[in-house]
């Protein structure tokens, strides 16, 4: 697998992951501490999404050299 290939994989991962957290934040009978930290998770996974894109953008960049 390439680079490419598996920080592609990573991002189909991580936006999964976001979407399942969404779901669970959208929860009524989630605590307020659960809320804060699902949040935290929710936060911490876009700032890695946005990192992976970026990496991935730079990758498919060289690869059209």
């Amino acid at each position: 697998m390439t680079q490419l290939e598996s920080i592609e994989r990573d991002i189909v991962t991580l936006q999964e992951s976001l979407r399942l957290a969404g779901l669970a934040l959208s929860e009524p009978g989630l605590s307020i501490e659960d809320r804060s930290r699902m949040q935290a998770t929710v936060e911490m996974y876009e700032r890695h999404l946005r990192d992976l894109e970026a990496v991935r953008d730079d990758l498919r960049s060289l690869a059209e050299d």
